[in-house]
């Protein structure tokens, strides 16, 4: 609710935090997906850059994989986020989702795109 509030009064969508992190950066981060996913759709509705990076070359899909929140990685690949983006360490979302031992998240990646990793 928070955070359809600050959209109403004109919130801007693009600002940074810590590490240059975007709102969508942190959504994933919510330890209940369903709290992240509904404020990563009225961000994303609100015109949010699905591919923007943070100061580590990080985009959002980035988190949400290496979080494990598959919901959040879905709908950041359903409007349109790069499954092969490299961080500033050449560290992919597929390389997350490996790390992670996710056979799920590394299926949706291949299905939307990545390069596969052997």
């Amino acid at each position: 609710e928070a955070v359809e509030i600050l959209l109403a009064a004109g919130a801007d969508v693009h600002i940074r935090g810590p590490n240059e992190g975007s709102a969508l950066h942190f959504t994933s981060a919510y330890k209940r997906s369903d709290v992240g996913l509904r404020c990563a759709r009225l961000l994303l509705k609100a015109d949010a850059d699905v591919n923007c990076v943070n100061a580590f070359g990080s985009t959002p899909l980035h988190h949400a994989i290496a979080r494990g929140n598959e919901p959040v990685a879905r709908l950041f690949l359903d409007a349109g986020a790069n499954p092969s983006t490299a961080d500033d360490d050449g560290s992919t979302p597929m390389d997350k989702a490996l790390q992670r031992g996710s056979c799920k998240m590394t299926l949706m990646l291949l299905r939307a795109g990545a390069a596969p990793k052997i």
